[in-house]
């Protein structure tokens, strides 16, 4: 614990030195006020509140399987968490790039998210599908002690699908200065799976957490669609909706004919849905 905190130390005080030795470097001079403090505890309060409720979300319910069922099932749970994490990372660190561009955008903001949340998911899917076809890949590299844990990774899986339009969203309004709707979306996410992990665990052990933590994303994607719209935000679900189509024929083609999962991974990369990012997006 002492080693996480002292490197959480030193890299935010890596964080600040850098930018303060770049900037003197250009000739620039710093000045503090009140109103721009006020303006960093308003940025940073959204995104720290429902992060922190996120993550309580996600480890309450390795509690949960911990305390409800047993210390097995709890390191299965943990491992189609940790595995299934791996997913939404991709998506993420390409939406986590694209931000600094749309935060300096005058014109073309929507335009370009949406190019970006569509190459994102262009990516993410195939792999997606590929978990929910062929569960107990991961898992069996691992160990063939951990197959187990295959039926979660699968529904863990479903529920990530949404992640590209909600994540998408999420920094579109934090650049644009929404913050209630990120507090919302985040809020839309954390809340059902507090509520529906001691229920679900109980009933039907380390598969109802799993099922819990899934059930949060459909409900996000729709706090995203109330909140979208009454800023004008395209979704182009028309566009996801094809993006996810291929591979989830693909991958249910690969279960139904039997077929081996290095043939079936090569099969639903190699009809990855890139195409759709060369077609034009309606502004």
């Amino acid at each position: 614990m002492i080693g996480y905190v002292v490197a959480s130390l030193a890299s935010s005080i890596l964080l600040l030195l850098l930018p303060v030795r770049m900037l003197r470097s250009l000739g620039s001079r710093f000045s503090t006020s009140l109103r721009s403090l006020i303006n960093c505890v308003k940025a940073g309060v959204v995104s720290w509140l429902p992060n922190i409720l996120s993550l309580f979300g996600q480890w309450l319910g390795v509690l949960g399987v911990y305390a409800f069922v047993g210390l097995a099932e709890t390191g299965l749970f943990f491992i189609a968490l940790t595995v299934t994490s791996i997913i939404v990372s991709f998506s993420q660190s390409i939406l986590t790039l694209s931000f600094p561009m749309v935060s300096g955008m005058v014109d073309g903001r929507k335009r370009i998210m949406s190019r970006v949340v569509r190459f994102s998911a262009s990516a993410m899917m195939p792999i997606t599908f590929f978990l929910i076809a062929y569960p107990h890949v991961i898992p069996m590299l691992l160990g063939r002690q951990y197959i187990a844990s295959s039926e979660l990774i699968r529904i863990l899986s479903i529920g990530y699908i949404p992640s590209p339009i909600i994540l998408g969203y999420v920094y579109y309004a934090y650049a644009v200065d929404r913050y209630r709707d990120v507090l919302a979306v985040g809020l839309a996410g954390t809340i059902p799976r507090l509520i529906l992990y001691p229920l679900m665990i109980d009933w039907y052990g380390e598969v109802g957490a799993a099922i819990a933590f899934s059930t949060a994303s459909p409900i996000q994607l729709l706090a995203v669609l109330v909140n979208a719209s009454k800023i004008n935000y395209k979704l182009h679900l028309r566009d996801h909706l094809k993006i996810i189509t291929l591979p989830y024929v693909v991958s249910t083609l690969m279960v139904l004919l039997n077929i081996s999962w290095p043939i079936g991974f090569v099969t639903i990369l190699h009809h990855t849905p890139i195409y759709f990012i060369s077609l034009p997006l309606n502004p």
